[in-house]
């Protein structure tokens, strides 16, 4: 796991949560025309000795199994539509995009390159996958179709250029570069023009999220001591530290209204949001341990994360106001990077 810290106490009290939570979390079904809605959830998972892509209801139940290779299958991101799932393998030698899609389990290698292909990001409509590719000899940003045609670079610099990030209406894709010497934060037009720089320091500046009304990008960046979490306004302006701990805050997630960010931090290891006002962050988790891989459900109502604070490390729900978390998984294995997918029919 990527966190720096293993919980090796409060074990019972992290027991005593779980208890309380009980069914607070179910499959929460919507009703659409006559028809049940379900949300699911993508993960990854090293329970069977290797890392595979993993799916289950939003109360855990349900678990199914999406890959099966001896290669390494990561990262799973869903397609808007909730048919077709992305993925980073090995399988082929070189990682590699591919997609799985879920009602008739076709496999298909999207990328095909001889580099790594890595970091893909589905456009908001679902029609084109952007992705960091070393194809050739640095990482530049591509974007493809959706079935993997028409595959062009959106950025030549002889600096790395990695982790695109579409806006939420697909016209702007949000990237780090090293062309200037350091991590920067860019936008650029879908098409690769236009390029912008929003952040101009000597550190390092990671980690872009568009806001909902991608008027803004929060990012993490270590300008002092330690990390914190940013905001700026997309020409540039506006950039102002919304966190300042004593150690690292990481991984910056938007509320689906666009007036919290939420965001892990080192300083007591527990999940916080933060407002756009110039609020204190407010604590949203009750145990130290190691948290990663936030992400939010559609409708705004949950996160979900990976935490090692049963040991292992695990896949488990909170509502976004905080309280209690429901432990979704129960490996031997390392479960992570779960993704919460569309409402579909059940």
């Amino acid at each position: 796991m990527n966190g720096r810290y293993s919980l090796s106490r409060g074990l019972h009290t992290w027991i005593i949560l779980l208890v309380i939570l009980g069914n607070h979390c179910d499959k929460q079904p919507v009703v659409s025309n006559g028809q049940e809605q379900i949300m699911e959830i993508a993960f990854h998972s090293e329970r069977d000795g290797n890392r595979e892509i993993y799916m289950m209801d939003l109360n855990g139940e349900n678990l199914r199994r999406i890959t099966n290779h001896l290669a390494y299958d990561t990262d799973p991101e869903w397609c808007p539509d909730g048919r077709k799932i992305i993925f980073t393998s090995n399988r082929d030698g070189a990682f590699e995009i591919y997609t799985n899609h879920l009602e008739t389990n076709e496999l298909a290698n999207l990328s095909s390159s001889e580099g790594d292909d890595i970091y893909p990001d589905w456009s908001p409509t679902g029609s084109h996958i952007v992705f960091q590719s070393i194809r050739f000899g640095n990482y530049d940003i591509f974007i493809m179709d959706s079935t993997g045609k028409n595959q062009q670079s959106l950025t030549t610099s002889p600096f790395a250029d990695i982790t695109p990030r579409w806006s939420l209406d697909g016209d702007r894709i949000a990237f780090v570069s090293y062309r200037d010497g350091n991590a920067e934060i860019y936008v650029m037009d879908r098409d690769g023009q236009n390029k912008v720089r929003l952040t101009n320091n000597p550190r390092e500046d990671l980690e872009p999220r568009w806001s909902p009304d991608g008027s803004q990008i929060a990012f993490s960046t270590h300008r002092g001591s330690d990390e914190d979490i940013y905001v700026v306004d997309i020409d540039g302006s506006g950039e102002r530290n919304l966190t300042n701990t004593a150690s690292d805050d990481l991984n910056p997630l938007w509320s689906t209204d666009g007036a919290w960010i939420y965001f892990f931090s080192y300083y007591d290891h527990q999940i916080h949001k933060v407002s756009l006002s110039d609020d204190d962050p407010m604590l949203l988790t009750k145990i130290p341990a190691s948290y990663s891989d936030l992400t939010i459900s559609a409708d705004g109502k949950y996160l979900a994360f990976a935490s090692d604070g049963e040991g292992d490390v695990e896949i488990y729900l909170m509502a976004t106001e905080g309280g209690p978390l429901r432990r979704l998984t129960f490996s031997p294995g390392i479960d992570r990077f779960p993704r919460f997918g569309p409402f579909v029919d059940r």
